[in-house]
């Protein structure tokens, strides 16, 4: 039996061993040029008047269309994902840690959390497992001879091994290793935020 093991990173949305890769669709960053100007609507307009609270409610829509069009992706790939598959394996993140770094924007754009909370219901309501995989070292193993070493992964995208020379995108290779693993996350499940891509 074929099931997904997710792998999350900012530059692709999902990266799957059964599913293709799924893009990054950068909601909020494709959105800049008009919150940047939505903005400055704002801040142009005398403090109290009229004309800055209609150009505040016009923020607020900016910023509801993004979380509106995020939210739409988010709930058609879950969807997607739990109805065509009985198990899903998933990398045990935590997020709120990893979105203090320098990757956060990037991060926050993509919306781990909440694609992760959307997943757990879902494959609750279904019937279907989801299960969270400890998820150190997976972009770093080789999934072919499970060698380990930090310099494998050569850089975000291109994952070389040292050992075999066997060469993938580094994420399909952290997807691959997500799924050959059987043990699930045992440390504190509630206190991580599940990453099930």
């Amino acid at each position: 039996m074929h099931w997904p093991a997710l792998s999350m990173f900012a530059e692709s949305c999902i990266t799957s061993v059964s599913i293709s890769e799924i893009p990054n669709p950068r909601i909020y960053q494709n959105t800049q040029a008009e919150l940047r100007r939505a903005q400055r609507r704002v801040a142009r307009r005398k403090k109290g008047s009229k004309r800055r609270r209609r150009a505040v409610l016009l923020l607020q829509k900016v910023h509801q269309g993004i979380t509106h069009r995020r939210r739409d992706f988010l709930h058609k790939l879950s969807t997607a994902v739990i109805r065509k598959y009985g198990t899903v394996k998933v990398e045990g993140l935590n997020v709120s840690g990893m979105s203090r770094g320098k990757l956060a924007k990037q991060i926050l754009d993509c919306s781990w959390s909440e694609w992760f909370r959307q997943l757990r219901y879902k494959a609750a309501e279904a019937g279907r497992r989801l299960v969270a995989v400890d998820p150190k070292y997976t972009s770093q193993i080789c999934s072919q001879c499970g060698f380990k070493h930090p310099d494998n992964r050569k850089t975000q995208a291109h994952f070389a091994c040292l050992s075999c020379g066997y060469q993938d995108h580094a994420d399909h290779n952290a997807a691959v290793n997500i799924s050959a693993r059987n043990e699930p996350l045992d440390a504190n499940v509630s206190g991580v935020a599940l990453c099930v891509v």
